[in-house]
């Protein structure tokens, strides 16, 4: 509990972005630049969306986390309920970027589909007929992808300058919280080799993904730097000798230390195995995202990560 009231004192302000006008005319009487149309991958809106669907759990959790959830009205199957503060809210479930429930998106009224896969022309073009835009939100396999991703919702929702000027905002504040991070690692171990595995024994965080990236953050050699795809080779199977183990928890951590792969390895051998709750990373959400890297930082390093007790702040 005290390890949740100190990540939430790191994010403090995360949210808090500054109060900026619209589009429209200054204080002064002077035409300001308009804030629509926005264009987004092809994909041009024309005014600012009141109601949206999202037919991905990554979009719904991270459009709450930006502070915009409150125009969701239709999620995808796979969605959790976004948090209302209590409210009551039927949300419309609308079936999934594969296999969209076009019935059910059309009930909800929205202006905007978000989709993190292309939809299929078929479907494109009856969402169209229903005077709706479909704007693609892709998983983002780098931070600068992830904070692109962040700046497209901002500006859809916002609009070309509110929005560029709330997002550019948040990510000033994102990537302070990054470089808190950088500071403490940079005050642990060094020369440690790591490899972040999961769903399968094999697959592990290669060079082109987030997080592998994430791994050379918190001052790691990544195991996988080499390799694509989040697999690693089958013949160099008995080469695997990492000092640290991540495992997202699509796996058990039984399963890890027993294995074949690993059960000899430095990591194993010295107690350093330590899991990762995976959809933080699948859903490559703000907050969500920063408190696993910071999780990972301080199962590496807690005591460049202690922070001290403060009982007049409650922690």
């Amino acid at each position: 509990m005290r390890n949740q009231k100190l990540f939430a004192l790191l994010l403090g302000g995360l949210m808090a972005l500054a109060p900026l006008t619209g589009c429209g005319q200054s204080t002064d009487g002077q035409q300001t630049t308009p804030d629509y149309p926005v264009e987004i991958s092809g994909t041009k809106i024309l005014e600012m969306p009141k109601i949206v669907v999202s037919l991905s759990p990554a979009i719904t959790q991270t459009l709450e986390e930006l502070g915009m959830g409150g125009r969701i009205a239709g999620i995808s199957d796979y969605c959790q309920t976004p948090d209302t503060g209590g409210e009551e809210y039927n949300f419309q479930r609308c079936g999934t970027a594969q296999n969209p429930d076009l019935t059910a998106i059309g009930r909800t009224g929205a202006d905007v589909v978000f989709t993190p896969d292309t939809l299929t022309n078929e479907n494109l073009i009856q969402l169209q007929q229903m005077d709706m835009d479909v704007v693609v939100i892709p998983a983002a396999s780098s931070l600068e992808g992830v904070k692109n991703n962040y700046m497209d919702l901002f500006r859809v929702m916002w609009g070309e300058t509110t929005g560029k000027a709330k997002g550019e905002t948040f990510a000033q504040t994102f990537d302070s919280k990054l470089e808190e991070i950088r500071s403490r690692v940079a005050q642990g171990e060094t020369g440690l080799t790591a490899a972040f595995v999961g769903p399968a024994l094999l697959n592990i965080a290669t060079g082109d993904t987030l997080e592998g990236e994430v791994l050379e953050l918190l001052g790691l050699e990544n195991w996988g730097a080499p390799y694509t795809d989040f697999v690693y080779p089958k013949e160099k199977e008995i080469d695997l000798m990492p000092d640290v183990l991540f495992y997202n928890q699509l796996m058990t951590r039984d399963a890890i230390v027993g294995s074949s792969c690993y059960k000899t390895t430095p990591a194993v051998v010295n107690g350093r195995v330590y899991a990762v709750e995976a959809s933080d990373f699948e859903n490559q959400a703000p907050l969500s995202l920063l408190r696993a890297i910071w999780q990972m930082g301080e199962d590496l390093y807690p005591e460049a990560f202690y922070i001290e007790p403060r009982p007049d702040r409650g922690y």
